[in-house]
C-alpha cells in the first residue's frame, strides 16, 4: 500500500532530483552546468543563477537569505532549476495514483523550463521590449510575451519529433493542474474580471490551454464570471480579434521543423514571436488605452456608466480565480449592466487571475541566444529519452512506479487544445499506470 509518507518522501528524494537532472542534461549541449533542487519554496518551477541574491530577489521563490544560503550549501553548479515538492492535486487530473501524478507533474514542470532554455532568446527579447515599450507598460507586455512563448514552446514539443509521447502527457497534466477553470469558482460566488484579466485569460486559452473561461465571461446567461465594468467589457471586445490573430500567427512560428531530431533550436523564432506581441500591443491595445485616457481627460466630470472609486483587490490565487460574493456588500456602487465597479477606463491590473509560472524574462540565458555562436550537437531523442525516468529504470526510492518503455510510431501533430481525455488516458495506460478519472470535467 502506498502511504502519504512514501509519496512525500519520493517527491523530495535525491533519486528524483538526480533523474530530473539527467533528463534535462540529456537534452542540453555538453558543458552546461545545471543542478536540480526540489523545494517547497516555488509554486511550480524556476530557473535561476546559483547565487543567494538571485534566489532571494526572485518573484518565483519564497526564500529568506539564510534559507537560500542553506539551499546552496550542497550545490556546485552555475545554474539552478528549482522544482516544487508540492503534491499534485489528483482531483484535477485523470489519475488516481499519487506517485504517478507527482512523477508526471515534477517532470512536466522541469520539461517546461528545459524548453525555455532550449528555445527562448531571453536577452534579445528583453532588449526588444526595453526599446519598444514604455516602462509603465512593461508588465503588461511581459504578460503577453510569457503566454505566447509558453504556448509556442509547448506546442513545438508536442507536435515535433525532438521529444517522445511523454512530452504530450506531462505538459497536458501540468496544464490541467495549474490552469484556472470556471469549475474552480465555488457555488453561489462570482468573479469580476478587469480588462487585463480578460485579455490574459483569453490569450492563455487560445495559445496554451482551453480553460473555458472566456466562453463563460462572454455568456450573458452565466453569472459566474463578469466584467468589472462596462469599460473593461467594451475594451476586451475591441481587442479580441487582434488577440486571436496574435495567438494564431505566433504559434505558427517554430524554432525547429516538425520532423527535426537534431535539437538545433532556432532561438530567433522566439524573438519573432515577441515582435508580434509588440506589434499587437502598439496597433490594437495601446491605441485603445490612449483613446480612453483622452476621453477621461476631456470629460472628467461626466459619469455615464455608474463609476466608482472603489479599488480592486490586487491579491490573487494561483490555484483558482479570486472569488467575490456579489451580495456581500449591498452598499457598494454597482454598474448594473457590467456587474462591477470602475473608473471609466479599462483596468490593467490582474485582480482575479494569476500566473504561477516564472516570468521567462527573469531567467538567466543558459544556452546561447545568438545563432552565430557555435553550438555542440545534443543527443538525439532516442538517446535523450533513455535518460528520462518516465521511460527507463525508476529512482532508487521509486520502486512502486515502474513505467514501461513506450514504443510508438511517430504520431501526427497534436496540441493541448486537441488532446482528448480518452487519448490522454490511453497514453497513461500505455505507460503501465492505472488512470481513473476522479471527477467529470466539462467537455472542452
Amino acid at each position: 500500500m502506498v502511504t502519504p509518507n512514501i509519496t512525500s518522501r519520493v517527491r523530495i528524494s535525491t533519486g528524483r532530483a538526480d533523474r530530473l537532472r539527467a533528463f534535462i542534461c540529456g537534452h542540453l549541449p555538453s558543458g552546461i552546468d545545471v543542478e536540480v533542487v526540489l523545494t517547497p519554496a516555488v509554486k511550480t518551477a524556476a530557473v535561476l543563477p546559483a547565487e543567494a541574491d538571485a534566489l532571494v530577489r526572485s518573484d518565483a521563490t519564497e526564500l529568506e537569505r539564510q534559507q537560500a544560503a542553506q539551499l546552496l550549501e550542497s550545490v556546485d553548479a552555475e545554474f539552478l532549476i528549482l522544482v516544487t515538492t508540492d503534491p499534485a492535486p489528483i482531483d484535477r487530473i485523470p489519475v488516481n495514483d499519487q506517485l504517478t501524478a507527482d512523477h508526471a507533474h515534477q517532470f512536466g514542470l522541469a520539461f517546461h523550463e528545459l524548453l525555455h532554455i532550449l528555445k527562448t532568446a531571453i536577452g534579445p527579447i528583453a532588449e526588444l521590449l526595453e526599446s519598444e515599450i514604455e516602462p509603465n507598460h512593461h508588465q503588461q507586455v511581459h504578460d503577453l510575451t510569457n503566454i505566447i512563448e509558453d504556448g509556442a514552446i509547448e506546442r513545438e514539443a508536442i507536435e515535433g519529433a525532438n521529444f517522445s509521447d511523454n512530452a504530450e502527457i506531462r505538459l497536458e497534466l501540468t496544464r490541467r493542474i495549474h490552469s484556472q477553470v470556471p469549475d474552480d469558482i465555488p457555488d453561489g460566488e462570482q468573479v469580476r474580471f478587469s480588462f487585463w484579466d480578460a485579455v490574459t485569460s483569453a490569450l492563455y486559452e487560445w495559445a496554451i490551454y482551453p480553460t473555458g473561461i472566456t466562453e463563460v465571461l462572454l455568456d450573458e446567461d452565466d453569472e459566474r464570471i463578469l466584467f468589472a465594468s462596462e469599460a473593461d467589457a467594451s475594451g476586451f471586445d475591441a481587442v479580441q480579434e487582434a488577440l486571436k490573430a496574435l495567438a494564431r500567427d505566433a504559434l505558427a512560428i517554430r524554432s525547429a521543423e516538425r520532423d527535426d531530431i537534431t535539437h538545433s533550436h532556432d532561438k530567433t523564432a522566439s524573438v519573432r514571436r515577441a515582435q508580434l506581441v509588440v506589434e499587437t500591443w502598439q496597433s490594437a491595445i495601446l491605441p485603445l488605452l490612449e483613446t480612453h485616457s483622452e476621453a477621461s481627460t476631456q470629460s472628467p466630470d461626466q459619469d455615464n456608466s455608474g463609476e466608482s472609486d472603489v479599488d480592486s483587490d490586487p491579491s490573487s490565487n494561483s490555484e483558482s480565480p479570486e472569488t467575490a460574493d456579489s451580495n456581500s456588500d449591498p452598499e457598494q456602487p454597482i454598474d448594473e449592466e457590467a456587474g462591477g465597479v470602475h473608473n471609466g477606463q479599462p483596468q490593467l491590473e490582474r485582480s482575479a487571475t494569476d500566473d504561477p509560472f516564472q516570468d521567462v524574462l527573469s531567467q538567466p540565458s543558459i544556452t546561447p541566444d545568438s545563432l552565430d555562436e557555435e553550438r555542440e550537437a545534443t543527443p538525439s531523442p532516442e538517446t535523450s529519452d533513455s535518460l528520462d525516468t518516465g521511460t527507463s529504470a525508476p529512482d532508487s526510492d521509486e520502486t512502486l512506479v515502474r513505467p514501461t518503455v513506450m514504443k510508438t510510431n511517430r504520431r501526427r501533430p497534436r496540441s493541448p487544445q486537441t488532446l482528448e481525455r480518452g487519448h490522454l488516458l490511453a497514453l497513461l495506460n500505455n505507460l503501465g499506470h492505472t488512470s481513473i478519472p476522479r471527477r467529470v470535467d466539462k467537455p472542452q
